[in-house]
């Protein structure tokens, strides 16, 4: 216990204390720290092995430390994400590729990662991450150079210029299709294939050779990133201030987004301009000129061999970096602890443990998934991640087709969208910063950027006019078809075409032909490097001329009537263009700008040792249920809208036509979905957020010693260690501690004489909730309406059945005993607790001498069999509840009862915990004996109640040990703060605080408090092992004097009321050092406690001046008694609340309330036995009538009897 009181209050005192530096704050966040970096033996020095020159420790700093991680990060993400997304439609149609495939290949590298992510944050958390990220940048490299190799193993492209041959595809004249065209079935030998058609369905399926060396790539590509992005950020953020970290790592960010970008231009432009075998062939023998041409291949593999070099080279200086930099340490001083609330409890049982155990990965799991806030970030990573890496992958391809455009222009526009995504990183990380937001802040700023996103989303909406291609989405009579897609027509039947995919334009329509064959084109001439069809059947005969449409740099030909130019027809998008990207581009950058915010909330809400691997472990959700299905689910979206797919041997190799419209609605509706589930999760992540030490902490860092990365005057980056200023500023912020002997307790628990400093009010004394009445509680009319919410029908018809069930086994004639029989019952006990009658017999309550109310409403005989025969549960299961459960014979009513208490009432801003001493003397398993109680021996109820009014809210019985419990269970169990708290479990959260004697004096359970905002305010016993020997009794301390300690925030008092004596009080509701100024000088602390300490005991005066309990050995009815003295007491509060004006000048309100309450609860008894006077004894009809309660016919028929005697 209190090795994790002390991990906990270490994350606290660099926040409140003036001086920060001090020697309890030596350690960042908790003792775990020191051993993970404190090796005596490493100099921490910048090089290799013994090789570390001075010239070399110049570099050994975070700003180099960020620019290798920045090339490192670029250079992943340039091939990752910019080489392979712009190469996806060339791979398709250069290795038979559908998009299914790349879909796979985008997404093979997050499973590469979502392998390797638990290793690489186990064994590299304690590692030295220096040489693991090293490590991985060579694995990058090394995957680059592997995709490389598919173009070295794949024949350079072939062409024939026969009109006849095959791959030309030949005009429309007569022809033997059978000498070209070669069957599937022939059995001709191709990569060891037995026929084409096996040899196009191995291309097609995942057996494609070229396919797995890409996925071989991507695998090297994951293993080389995951250290990167894993232990690379805790890197970086624990080498630099917590208030600089969001900066340096929206730097890295930003070089990571800038990575696709220049990736995306670099390869666009390469593809466009640069032919595939441009190393391998003669480029004059090359019929193909540019990328208009269909048939044009781009240098894809370019880019590839570049990114291969370059990661290669950065993993070498990456490599030369210590385990920590110099400054490190001096960085840890300042930080805030923000650690939700339920992951500290488990940082605070591990503490010491600086090497996570494999057995205990499963635990830790299990507790991060506990953080809700946690789960928060991984939520809203996962459905961000389905939509950036389907984008990020097809995003040229998208662009591609829904603007019409080409394979290089959708690559030079998606660079311009994947631009804005570096602009999101950089908003994100400078609004952090200028802001100062803290985990709350920053949950309100990711949900503001997702609604802003999602606005923007719907550019969608806005599309540019599709291709339209003769024979797929328009008929040869230039109007849609209206049956199935058909390629042939009357125009080109005895043309002997080839389904062989090479579009021409017919300029004057914009239509697009399969392929100038199927146009019915007769004639090809060549100007230059353009090839033009004349005579086609196809076309109309109508004049045009097409230099209008004709592509830039594309030579026109001489005008000819049916004449149509190879390539794609261009369409005029117009200002609907600009509109879409206008609305993508600030749709991605409010997406990123979200992405620094979210990584910032996820290293905070943690606890240090455990943040490598809560990345991992948000890597691995990721990965395995964002980026992996992402890309593939985009592939398989895309494959789905395609219209016209190009076939080999009725084989799908890729696609040719796609449903542009079809395409943009579904992609839109899937980014909504997932925007809207980004928002919830915001939204419930900012209102589960619990914070260790409030996100209001004032963070002490001057000027001087804030990292700034611009590296102006106050920087401390470039600072060398051991240098000057270094040691001056240490200087000054050590506290002067030889002036005044430091508060140290018993156990090295070290307290400040200062109060702290607080910018605002701490969380957990923030009142969320004020004393008042539920709705269900409120306008009620009379006592007994409040008092059957209370002791509720359900507990009236437990009691009504089970003491039937045991009245008819003892009595053949039971009367049968029902609801206004129970609440006469009730009623007349409560009677006679007001009149003092517990102790007087029940012979003389009912003799005629005594109140009348007892003889109206029952026999004495009937009140003695239900007092006799009272049950509260089934007597026949009852053996076998008993052997778990000691209270069994009365646990359900019991239970039953505390949730009617908490249920009509919201106490007000402090409560009180304390024992209630229920007296009996009968025998009972769990009888207590406590000297300081009226009642010495009986069963100890503990209470917490609202300390104004003392309205009891929730009261747990003490039963010891349990059948079939073992003593440490019991003991556990049993412990004083166990017991508050489950009785405080239910007003979490609310700002509450309780006030409770020496018995919960515990520093581990104010701080368990904390954790959940609820305020503690106790008294110590003077043995505790944190209280300092200064706060204990001592002759020479003067009299009335105080002596305060502080300690994240927990206040200690000692305070001398009496020479020689001490009064020790521990406080987490109050922040400073104030006393009263005359004597006696009592600090405030003490005034509060003194004035809250009182709420259970008022509550047992208060019971006592009208309990119904009487004289009895049966322990069930000793409790029933009890109930029904809260259940009163309780009504009377809530009745109170009600009507604040009733009876108000008078003093004996309470005592109207209960005798008005007895008499309600009889009256509906009293009207049924009067409606029947004759079955009543003479005593019985004589008191009815004192009461008023027999009926007029019923006097009216005695004075007509006794007039009749008289005649």
């Amino acid at each position: 216990m209190e090795k994790t009181a002390e991990s906990l209050e270490e994350a606290y005192n660099d926040v409140y204390n003036t001086n920060p530096s001090t020697e309890q704050c030596s350690i960042r966040r908790s003792d775990s720290i020191k051993s993970e970096y404190d090796f005596d033996d490493d100099p921490l020095l910048c090089g290799y092995g013994s090789c570390t020159p001075g010239w070399l420790q110049k570099l050994h700093n975070a700003k180099w430390l960020l620019v290798f991680l920045s090339a490192a990060a670029f250079v992943q993400s340039f091939v990752v994400n910019g080489i392979f997304s712009t190469s996806l439609s060339t791979l398709e149609r250069q290795f038979h590729m559908t998009s299914t495939h790349t879909g796979i290949i985008t997404s093979w590298y997050d499973l590469a990662v979502l392998l390797v992510v638990f290793p690489v944050c186990h064994w590299g958390n304690t590692g030295h991450k220096g040489r693991w990220i090293g490590i991985g940048s060579f694995l990058m490299g090394l995957g680059s150079l592997v995709c490389l190799l598919p173009h070295y193993l794949i024949s350079p492209q072939e062409f024939n210029d026969d009109p006849k041959s095959l791959p030309d595809y030949g005009q429309c004249m007569d022809r033997n299709t059978s000498e070209i065209t070669p069957t599937c079935d022939n059995p001709i030998l191709v990569m060891g294939f037995l026929s084409r058609a096996w040899y196009f369905m191995m291309h097609n399926s995942y057996l494609n050779p070229y396919f797995l060396l890409f996925l071989l790539g991507q695998t090297l590509h994951g293993l080389g990133a995951t250290p990167l992005f894993s232990i690379g950020t805790t890197y970086i953020d624990e080498n630099v201030s917590q208030k600089a970290s969001p900066v340096y790592l929206a730097i890295n960010s930003l070089f990571q987004s800038i990575g696709p970008v220049i990736g995306t231009l670099a390869n666009a432009f390469i593809i466009g301009y640069v032919y595939v075998d441009v190393d391998r062939v003669n480029m004059e023998t090359v019929p193909v000129k540019n990328a208009a041409d269909p048939r044009w291949f781009g240098a894809w593999w370019i880019g590839f061999m570049v990114s291969g070099i370059v990661a290669t080279i950065i993993a070498f200086p990456t490599l030369m970096f210590a385990r920590e930099l110099p400054e490190a340490k001096k960085h840890r001083l300042k930080d805030v602890c923000q650690v939700h609330a339920v992951s500290q409890n488990f940082e605070n049982k591990n503490a010491g443990n600086t090497q996570m155990e494999v057995k205990s990965v499963p635990r830790a799991v299990v507790n991060l998934l506990r953080n809700p806030t946690f789960v928060t970030c991984i939520v809203i990573g996962t459905f961000e991640s389905i939509i950036i890496n389907g984008f990020s992958g097809f995003m040229p391809k998208i662009l591609e087709n829904l603007l019409s455009t080409t394979p290089s222009m959708g690559g030079y526009l998606a660079s311009s969208v994947i631009f804005a995504a570096a602009i999101g990183v950089m908003v994100g990380g400078v609004l952090i910063r200028k802001l100062s937001l803290q985990v709350g802040g920053m949950l309100k700023l990711v949900g503001c950027c997702h609604i802003v996103s999602l606005l923007f989303i719907t550019s969608f909406l806005i599309q540019c006019p599709s291709r339209d291609f003769v024979g797929i989405t328009v008929g040869y009579d230039h109007h849609k078809p209206k049956t199935e897609k058909m390629l042939m027509d009357q125009c080109n039947t005895d043309c002997d075409c080839t389904s062989k995919w090479a579009p021409v334009c017919h300029a004057e329509t914009g239509h697009i032909y399969y392929n100038p064959c199927l146009a019915g084109c007769t004639k090809k001439i060549k100007k230059g490097a353009d090839d033009y069809w004349l005579d086609c059947q196809c076309i109309q005969n109508n004049s045009y001329n097409i230099s209008n449409l004709l592509p830039s740099g594309v030579n026109e030909p001489k005008e000819h009537e049916d004449t149509v130019f190879v390539g794609y027809c261009g369409k005029d998008c117009g200002w609907y263009m600009y509109a879409f990207l206008g609305g993508l581009f600030f749709s991605t950058i409010a997406s990123f700008a979200q992405g620094i915010p979210i990584q910032q909330i996820m290293l905070r809400v943690v606890p240090f040792n455990q943040r490598t691997f809560a990345i991992g472990v948000n890597w691995t959700f990721l990965r395995l249920l964002g980026f992996i299905p992402g890309g593939i689910l985009f592939g398989k979206i895309i494959d789905t809208t395609c219209i016209k797919w190009e076939e080999k041997c009725g084989v799908k190799q890729s696609c040719n036509v796609y449903d542009n419209a079809r395409m943009a609605w579904t992609i839109m509706a899937i980014a909504i979905v997932c925007k809207l589930v980004c928002i919830l999760a915001a939204i419930i992540g900012y209102m589960t957020y619990r914070p260790t030490d409030l996100d209001s902490a004032k963070m002490y860092s001057s000027d001087e010693d804030e990292t700034d990365i611009s590296g102006d005057e106050g920087s401390d980056i470039d600072e060398e260690p051991g240098s000057e200023e270094e040691s001056e500023e240490d200087s000054d912020l050590e506290p002067n501690q030889e002036e005044e002997e430091q508060l140290v307790g018993k156990n090295g628990m070290e307290w400040n004489s200062e109060p702290p400093l607080l910018r605002q009010t701490p969380r957990h004394n923030i009142i969320r909730r004020i004393r008042s009445l539920p709705i269900i509680s409120r306008s009620n009319q009379n006592p007994k309406e409040i008092f059957d919410k209370i002791f509720t029908p359900n507990m009236k018809q437990m009691i009504i059945q089970w003491t039937n069930q045991r009245g008819a086994e003892e009595i053949d004639d039971w009367p049968y005993f029902d609801l206004r029989e129970l609440d006469a019952f009730l009623g007349l006990l409560i009677l006679m607790g007001v009149h003092q009658e517990k102790h007087t017999s029940l012979d003389e309550i009912w003799s005629e001498e005594n109140r009348p109310y007892y003889r109206a409403t029952m026999t004495e005989h009937r009140f003695k069999q239900i007092l006799r025969f009272c049950r509260f549960d089934d007597v026949t299961t009852r053996d076998e509840r008993r052997s778990t459960d000691k209270l069994a014979a009365f646990r359900e009513i019991w239970e039953i009862f505390q949730e009617s208490l908490r249920r009509h009432y919201n106490p007000g801003s402090t409560l009180t915990l304390d024992e209630q001493m229920c007296g009996t003397r009968g025998r009972c398993g769990f009888r207590q004996y406590l000297h300081g109680k009226p009642d010495k021996y009986g069963i100890k109820i503990i209470w917490l109640v609202d300390s104004e009014n003392s309205y009891p809210l929730q009261g747990e019985i003490y039963v010891g040990q349990q059948p079939g419990e073992n003593p440490a269970q019991s003991r556990e169990r049993n412990k004083p703060s166990n017991f508050a708290k489950r009785l405080a479990r239910h007003y979490e959260g609310l700002g509450f605080s309780i006030s409770a004697d020496n018995l919960w004096g515990e520093y581990q359970l104010a701080t368990d408090f904390i954790l959940v905002n609820i305020g503690v305010v106790t008294t110590v016993r003077q043995n505790k092992p944190f209280i300092p020997r200064q706060m204990l009794p001592n002759r020479e301390r003067e009299l009335y004097s105080s002596i305060f300690g502080f300690r994240n925030l927990i206040t200690l008092t000692s305070y001398v009321p009496k020479k020689n004596r001490a009064v020790i009080l521990l406080s987490t509701v109050h922040h400073d050092n104030e006393t009263n100024e005359e004597e006696p000088y009592k600090p405030k602390i003490i005034n509060f406690y003194n004035s809250t300490k009182s709420g259970v005991d008022n509550m047992n005066k208060c019971l006592k001046h009208f309990s119904v309990k009487r004289k009895i050995n049966r322990w069930s009815m000793t409790l029933l008694y009890n109930v029904i003295d809260i259940a009163a007491f309780a009504s009377y509060i809530i009745f109170l609340q009600d009507h604040p004006t009733w009876n108000q000048n008078k003093k004996y309100k309470r005592r109207i309330f209960v005798k008005q309450l007895g008499k309600e609860l009889i009256d509906a008894e009293l009207d049924r036995r009067a409606q029947n006077p004759r079955a009543m004894q003479k005593g019985a009809r004589k008191a009815m009538k004192y009461l008023g309660k027999l009926p007029t016919a019923f006097n009216f028929l005695m004075v007509f009897n006794v007039q009749r005697k008289a005649k």
